[in-house]
């Protein structure tokens, strides 16, 4: 069937899919009508009367047709002078040309058993298409789309006719209705299909002028005197507003052609008063014996053109019989008397001349009307012959069952809900498969091949498509391959069953099949090729059928020969169109099965979101009548079948099927949580299919276990890596051995390629013993696993780098696939196999001591550090899970290092996770020598040769506080934690803000009175003070050093919370508050009053009580007070109102309220005195749980974690705890030194405690704060602290020429260090145990020490000094005391170290170390001439006016630099030169940290140290030294150059120098200056000299600095005291040392400089985890 519509012409798709418009018909609406009755032109330019049929607007007032016929003059003559003037123009082309249709007689729709022919002929200007479709629309083809779909017409073949009737053109014609009949007449002779069923009866259908049309036809079969047959068959006729006797309208077409000269005989024919219509009519009605016919008239009127409506076609001209067949009046009416036609029946249609042929929907009235018209007519033509037929079939159809082995139509009966598989219908491919053109040439079978995941729906839609092609009347037969039944899985039985099939619909296939079966006494159905042979390629594909017959084919995965369906199909060319609907699972030899194929076989998956939607739309129809409580309990009950479904259909219906039977919340329950009772039987069926492949069972085994153990799916790259380590087999196509060895239980995502179970049943039974043989020990299953990721990660290829210069190439690890998933889940598998000692520790053992690091870089390459906590926690439960007795000392040893490795991971997370997160690689060389000298990783990887090198006394093992900073400020009594800070506030009144991580101090606010109360708003840009009468509000980067507002209190403040715009506060007297937090201004005052829980007898007196505690809801929505006795009160706080107590049966004191910080949860803890806990529902009050101490003491502080999981806790005793807030579980506990005063909080990432103890600053990072998943544990974890109470360190310093480093303390003692092994010795102790500030050593061996008192005692050092442990004790030189003000600020020797320079606030004084004198002094007046900062600093020897060189000092004083003589001090050596430098605006300048010169560059680098609103900061500068030729100098002198310092602008390098270390000198690798960075990494930047000036950065621009060792947060908390140094090379080995200070300690890293990582200055600075 086949249609050439003009390009142009809307009989198109959308692109998207369409719907069938045989389907789509029955649903249009009558919308359509206004769409195509409005939109089609003329045909020519100009107005003009629309065509008669197809171009008139419908009027439905009724008008007098003679008054309109009277009126047409002048419409005649203006359309004739407008038409004439148009023929000089081109005509334009009409929109509508495209959908007329072709000309011929073509068929709409060949019934598969056709018994009768139905021919549609249009009429003047119509079309075979155009008349009989309303609009564009192709849906409203009737004849084509909704006919076939009717009852009545199922043997009906349907035909069109279409003839060239447009008036409208501008091309001549010769043909008149005689000639159009004679041409019909001719195609119903000929036609193939006609031929062929030569005895089939024909109706013939007309409108308008095709009524004559056919009367012409009919008249030219009476007149065929060699055959006879045609006019037999004619049986019947329907006319639809046949002007049997012409129309006006016809005559004024006829004169306006006669006038625009265009000749068009036909409009004669239907003119009014036509002879040659009255010629037909009388040649007709000789031909009407034994023939029906029906004729429809119109009964409303049309409007035409400009003219006022008329009736086309009255009736008296539309029914054949009306009049007589007499002489005609010039009205051209019969004169004489109605009489009628034999079987001429009549009846009115309420439509127009235009509508009465095409209809809105298949429920228009007019539509029913015909069409019942015309079945009835059918049905008593065919009346005799279906009996017949039928009769005929039914014996044939016997034989036919007993040839053929009694494969009957198989049932289908399924489930389904309506809506589902839809979207079928609307895919572009599907459509193209169902509505292909039916191309003259034979073809091969279309195939459309479904494929999906088993339970997925396939069978589902196999049914829908089954019932879709049954509804659009097209041939179907269908087969569905049943699981576990031998005798429906073969490729026979279902060529027999569609054979069978096809016999039912087409007597053709019947006629063929009998036939054969008279050939061929038997079928052998064991020889598929025989039964093909015999059956289909000898028989049914060669039979004429016309029409598309469709084949379904459900479960072709259940035939064991399923490829030899696709062998047989390949070499075969129906006569007919054969479109194949296949489903299966995913099968492996796809691909190769549909080459020879070609295009016409197409593959679809089914979409993962169809099947989604198709589950829903089943699970809504499913559970409409299940007894829920409510229709929102069922959209949830829905809502959870379905995430539970994963896609499986079949798991989707079984429950549905089950819950039909549960009356209980609990057994609706129970049925979600176990595998559905038909479930079981379809897995076991599934491996009974599984287990038939003997050859490749251990594959299929590995790859169940594979499948069911992994964390995660599983990519099926990464399968098969993995299977090649477990099996040592390789795969040349994973995908196809998934889906043929076991695709009935594995999947494989089209779209992400990942493996998975086909529904998480499926876990549930292989791990039961209904899986028999397949069953699965998941314990044995995770050692397999966990073997072959150990066997990865042990690789050759993935061995750590040797020597750390290696790192720096390229060692992007090779493309293994399953590496990612071996990183990531190594642990988890080894927790999975927690039994499996005697197999994984060997392999655990090795691999921790050998590539343990490389596979904890992989994990911080993902940039998150969860995975080092994760499997430190996996490691503890795979060590918890070891019998140690029943292991031997080998195996205990291996059990020692897995459990420290297991503490390991989680402390490299906490304590080096920044670093590991910016520099992975760190993990090789840096990291390990700076853990505790008693772990694994320090053992194993600390000493690497290669290695950085840390000489400390050193941690045994890792701390729980890692980080104590100690303050001088006085006792806290307040401590609040924002998002990058912490504020700590005493009660001095002060408020010291520190940032965090870093701990460095931020600022420091001045208030009156003791603090009591603190809180920092969310954006931290707030700081809210309390204190006993005040309340105030601080803006953190105001440059002022007053408060935003502040206002006085009647009572203090129990809490306080926050808005964006507001603040609220709870106070002492039981009021509420709210204060705009810009202004201050009261926004709202309440009372809220003590409510008793029984409340006094009536006219007794109720007293008020004062709350103790308070506490506001993170969505301040509730507010809970808290008394000394009786239970807490809720309230609404937006409403003041009173709603329900928290109580419980113990009566105790409340001294903490802590509302849960998460907004999510609803949670009210309470503590109580006696360290009692109680968690609240805080709607209800209702008590949740409550958990009592092992002993009565008292909390000191509660805090909880920011995302609420978790709060802190501190006794009085000083034990420190850590909670789990669903269950009061104690997860970690600590003992610490009691404190007068502990306040905790929670640093905003969770991760940190902050704990102040009295004057320290506590930092806590316990690994369980950084889990993610707690699983509780029967005892908390004891954590370890080691007291700092002790002796401190206070200064160093560092020898000039040897490796030795100094140290003074704050009791008095000098200790020394050898820089190269890290051993200390103490070398003087002070008597008085007085607190030294200041120490300097000479190279001659002098040092200097000065104390808090302003002393200064000079030693002497034995100069064969090589090792702190030949240190002879100290030779007292001399003393003195300096006796001015200020502590002593600087002590420096001059590079000989002869002299030494003190220097204070006041003065600066030069001691001869020989003469033990002062030779030298320069003092400032504290009358406004002191200082304010200053640095001292030795100078490369300068030569002299007399040509010798001399020492100098060099001095920055504010803002000025000078330099003096050392033998002639204080004499400067030349002029000042101003430092043009600013610090932040309005900071005041406290102190120069360091100024280091580097003569050959001519680079100076200052460090000051500045203070804004107690914020101390730090800032580098970077001067340049300018040096100008003079050319004014006196006549016979040198010309001294003109120099000055200029001040360079490298902003990005000095956004990165946290502090200035020194500058190296190395004639080989280049001078570097060396800092510490804002990421607690020693950097450095070269300097390259110049001539006249130095360049930072080398050659090139300053673009990039070099990262080489990370610094332990512990190492630098104590930096603002004692700052770290360099100290340059002592041994000749090219190795710079850095020293730090660790409180107690000091801390020497060598080589640390030779490790190197660019990075850009200009980098975006990330926040790193941990």
């Amino acid at each position: 069937m086949s249609y050439r519509y003009n390009s142009s012409g809307p009989d198109r798709y959308p692109t998207e899919g369409r719907s069938h418009p045989q389907l789509a018909g029955a649903n249009s609406n009558a919308s359509r009508s206004g769409l195509s009755s409005t939109t089609e032109p003329p045909a020519v330019n100009g107005p003009g009367p629309h065509d008669v049929e197809a171009n008139a607007t419908t009027n439905t007032s009724a008008a007098n047709s003679n008054a309109s016929i009277s009126a047409s003059s002048s419409f005649f003559r203006r359309w004739t002078s407008d038409r004439l003037a148009s023929r000089q123009k081109p005509a334009e082309i009409d929109p509508e040309e495209g959908i007329h249709g072709e000309l011929g007689l073509h068929p709409l729709h060949i019934s598969s058993d056709s018994l009768i022919d139905l021919v549609f002929v249009h009429g003047l200007k119509g079309g075979s298409v155009k008349t009989w479709r309303k609009g564009t629309d192709p849906q409203c083809f009737w004849p084509k789309y909704w006919l076939p779909c009717e009852s009545g017409f199922e043997n009906a073949s349907i035909h069109s006719f279409g003839y060239d009737s447009n008036w409208g053109t501008t091309r001549q014609s010769i043909l008149n209705v005689q000639d159009f009949g004679h041409a019909l007449f001719e195609e119903l002779r000929t036609n193939k299909h006609l031929r062929e069923h030569f005895e089939s009866p024909i109706i013939l259908i007309g409108h308008s002028m095709g009524g004559l049309v056919i009367k012409k036809a009919l008249i030219s079969a009476h007149r065929d005197e060699k055959d006879q047959a045609l006019r037999k068959r004619i049986r019947s006729i329907v006319f639809l507003a046949t002007p049997h006797r012409g129309s006006n309208l016809g005559s004024i077409l006829k004169n306006i052609m006669a006038v625009s000269r265009i000749p068009k005989p036909f409009l004669a024919d239907v003119a009014s008063k036509s002879l040659s219509a009255q010629h037909i009519n009388d040649q007709f009605t000789r031909c009407i014996d034994g023939l029906s016919i029906m004729s429809f008239y119109e009964t409303l009127p049309m409007s035409v053109g400009g003219l006022s409506s008329v009736m086309v076609v009255d009736k008296a001209s539309a029914i054949l019989g009306a009049f007589l067949s007499q002489p005609v009046s010039q009205s051209g009416h019969h004169t004489k008397g109605i009489t009628g036609i034999k079987g001429e029946r009549s009846s009115l249609m309420n439509a127009n001349h235009r509508d009465i042929c095409k209809f809105d929907n298949r429920e228009d009235p007019n539509y029913i009307k015909v069409r019942d018209a015309m079945s009835a007519e059918i049905a008593v033509i065919l009346h005799d012959v279906v009996l017949s037929k039928r009769e005929e079939a039914r014996s044939q159809l016997a034989a036919l069952r007993g040839f053929l082995g009694s494969h009957p139509q198989p049932d289908y009966s399924y489930d389904r809900a309506h809506g589902t598989c839809i979207w079928i219908e609307k895919r572009q491919d599907f459509c193209d498969w169902r509505d292909a053109p039916d191309l003259a040439t034979a073809q091969r079978p279309s195939i459309y091949w479904i494929t999906a995941n088993p339970g997925s729906g396939k069978t589902l839609l196999a049914t829908h498509v089954i019932s879709h092609l049954q509804q659009l009347k097209l041939t179907c037969s269908y087969y569905h391959f049943q699981s576990g039944q031998t005798e429906s899985q073969t490729i026979s039985g279902c060529l027999r069953s569609i054979a069978y099939q096809m016999a039912q619909s087409h007597a053709a296939v019947r006629q063929v099949l009998i036939r054969s079966q008279q050939d061929n006494t038997s079928l052998d159905f064991d020889d598929i090729r025989g039964v093909w042979a015999n059956l289909y390629k000898r028989g049914i594909l060669q039979v004429k059928i016309s029409s598309p017959q469709y084949w379904v084919i459900d479960a072709l995965d259940e035939c064991p020969k399923y490829n030899e369906l696709f062998t047989l199909l390949s070499n075969e060319v129906p006569t007919f169109p054969l479109r194949i609907f296949l489903t299966s699972r995913k099968v492996g030899d796809l691909q190769r099965m549909s080459q020879p194929l070609g295009p016409s076989l197409v593959s679809v998956e089914i979409p993962t979101h169809n099947t989604l939607e198709d589950i829903e739309t089943y699970l809504k129809d499913g559970l409409a009548e299940l007894p829920v409580g409510s229709e929102n309990e069922r959209m949830e009950l829905t809502g959870t079948i379905l995430s539970k479904a994963g896609g499986s259909f079949l798991w989707a219906r079984l429950v549905v099927d089950e819950l039909q039977g549960a009356w209980t919340d609990q057994s609706i329950k129970d049925i979600l949580e176990r595998i559905p009772v038909g479930m079981v039987p379809y897995y076991q069926r599934a491996i009974d299919k599984i287990a038939q492949n003997q050859r490749d069972m251990p594959v299929v085994k590995s790859m169940l276990v594979w499948t069911l153990t992994v964390a995660r799916p599983l990519h099926m790259d990464e399968l098969a890596h993995a299977l090649e380590l477990d099996l040592q087999k390789t795969f040349p196509s994973i995908s196809t051995a998934v889906e043929g060895l076991c695709g009935q239980l594995v999947m494989i995502d089209k779209n992400t390629g990942l493996v998975n179970l086909i529904h998480t049943t499926g876990r549930e039974f292989l791990l039961s013993d209904s899986a028999r043989d397949f069953k699965v020990d998941a314990v044995s299953a995770h050692e397999r696993v966990g073997l072959a990721c150990l066997r990865l990660l042990q690789s050759k290829e993935l061995a750590p780098p040797p020597h750390q210069r290696l790192i720096r190439a390229d060692r992007d690890a090779p493309q293994l696939p399953f590496l990612g998933y071996a990183t990531e889940y190594l642990s988890d598998h080894l927790s999975g196999a927690r039994s499996s000692a005697h197999i994984l520790l060997p392999q655990l053992g090795s691999f921790f001591k050998s590539h343990a690091l490389t596979w904890i870089e992989r994990m911080c390459q993902q940039g998150d550090l969860d995975g080092l906590i994760r499997s430190g926690k996996n490691l503890g439960d795979f060590v918890d899970a070891q019998e140690i007795g029943s292991l031997v000392m080998s195996q205990r040893m291996q059990v020692r290092v897995v459990a420290d490795w297991s503490v390991t991971l989680g402390r490299l997370a906490v304590q080096f996770g920044s670093a590991l997160l910016r520099s992975p690689s760190s993990i090789y060389f840096i990291i390990p020598p700076l853990c505790p000298k008693g772990t694994e990783i320090y053992k194993s990887f600390g000493k690497s040769p290669g290695g950085l090198i840390v000489s400390a006394d050193g941690n045994e093992d890792w701390e729980d506080c890692f980080a104590t900073v100690t303050s001088e400020a006085g006792p806290p009594s307040a401590v609040a934690c924002g998002e990058a800070n912490i504020a700590v506030g005493r009660l001095s009144g002060s408020i010291e803000v520190v940032q965090y991580p870093s701990l460095q101090p931020e600022l420091t606010l001045k208030t009156d009175l003791p603090v009591q109360m603190l809180h920092i708003t969310l954006d931290g840009r707030h700081i809210a003070v309390g204190s006993h009468k005040f309340l105030s509000v601080w803006a953190r980067n105001s440059e002022s050093e007053e408060p935003l507002w502040k206002a006085r209190l009647r009572s203090p403040c129990l809490t306080l919370a926050s808005s964006s715009t507001e603040l609220f506060g709870i106070t002492a007297n039981g009021r509420a508050w709210t204060w705009d937090l810009l202004t201050g201004k009261v926004l709202e005052e309440q009372k809220l009053s003590y409510k008793p829980f029984n409340p006094p007898p009536e006219g007794d007196l109720l007293l008020d009580r004062a709350p103790t505690c308070a506490s506001l809801s993170p969505d301040r929505q509730i507010l809970a007070l808290g008394y000394s006795s009786g239970p807490v009160c809720l309230w609404g706080f937006d409403q003041k109102e009173f709603i329900d107590w928290a109580t419980e049966s113990k009566d105790a004191p409340c001294e903490h309220l802590l509302f849960n910080p998460n907004p999510d949860s609803s949670f009210l803890l309470v503590g109580y005195s006696g360290s009692r806990l109680s968690l609240f529902d805080s709607w209800s009050g209702e008590l949740i749980c409550t958990r009592s101490p092992d002993e009565d003491t008292r909390f000191e502080s509660i805090a909880w974690s920011p995302n609420g999981k978790l709060f802190a806790t501190v006794d009085v005793s000083g034990c420190l705890r850590v909670w789990e807030s669903d269950t009061l579980a104690t997860l970690y506990q600590v003992q610490t030194p009691p404190a007068a005063f502990r306040r905790l909080g929670f640093t905003s990432d969770g991760r940190t405690i902050i704990d102040i103890a009295d004057s320290d600053l506590r930092v806590w990072s316990p690994t369980v704060l950084v889990r993610k998943n707690r699983d509780l544990v029967a005892s908390p974890i004891n954590g370890h602290y080691r007291d700092l109470s002790g002796s401190r360190i206070t200064v160093i310093c560092a020898h000039p020429i040897r490796a030795v480093v100094f140290a003074g303390t704050n009791d008095g003692k000098v200790l020394v260090y050898d820089a190269e092994n890290g051993q200390r010795r103490e070398v003087h102790v002070d008597p008085r145990r007085i607190y030294i500030t200041e120490l300097a050593i000479s190279p001659v061996g002098a040092l200097a020490v000065g104390d808090v008192n302003r002393d200064v005692r000079v030693y002497q050092l034995d100069n064969k000094l090589i090792a702190p442990v030949e240190v002879k004790p100290l030779q007292f030189l001399f003393q003195f005391n300096i006796d001015y003000p200020g502590l002593i600020a600087q002590l420096l020797f001059d590079p000989s170290g002869d002299y030494l320079l003190v220097s204070t606030a006041g003065s600066d004084s030069l001691y001869s170390i020989s003469k033990a004198s002062c030779v030298g002094f320069i003092e400032y007046p504290d009358t406004g001439g002191e200082r304010r900062v200053w640095k001292w600093f030795n100078v490369p020897k300068k030569k002299g006016k007399d040509g010798n060189k001399a020492n100098q000092f060099g001095l920055v004083a504010d803002g000025q630099l000078q330099f003096y003589s050392v033998e002639n001090f204080p004499t400067q050596t030349g002029e000042s030169f101003p430092l043009d430098y600013t610090v932040e605006d309005r900071s005041v300048e406290k102190k120069i940290n360091i100024v280091t010169l580097h003569e050959q560059s001519g680079i100076m680098v200052l460090e000051i140290c500045h203070k804004l609103r107690g914020s101390t900061k730090s800032v580098t500068l970077f001067f340049q030294r300018q040096v100008i030729a003079n050319t004014t100098a006196p006549e016979g002198e040198s010309p001294a150059p003109n120099i000055s310092w200029l001040l360079l602008g490298e902003a990005n390098l000095q956004s990165k120098v946290s502090h200035v270390l020194g500058i190296v000198y190395d004639h080989i690798r280049g001078d570097r200056l060396v800092f510490l960075d804002n990421h607690s990494w020693v950097s450095s930047v070269p300097i390259t000299p110049t001539r006249n000036k130095g360049a930072l950065g080398g050659e090139k621009s300053l673009k990039e600095y070099k990262q080489h060792f990370y610094t332990p947060g512990e190492y630098l908390s104590y930096s603002q005291k004692v700052p770290p140094m360099l100290m340059p090379d002592r041994t000749g080995q090219g190795t710079t040392v850095v020293v730090f200070c660790r409180r107690e300690d000091v801390v020497i890293i060598r080589w640390g400089l030779k490790f190197e990582e660019v990075r850009e200055l200009d980098e975006r600075d990330k926040i790193a985890g941990g």
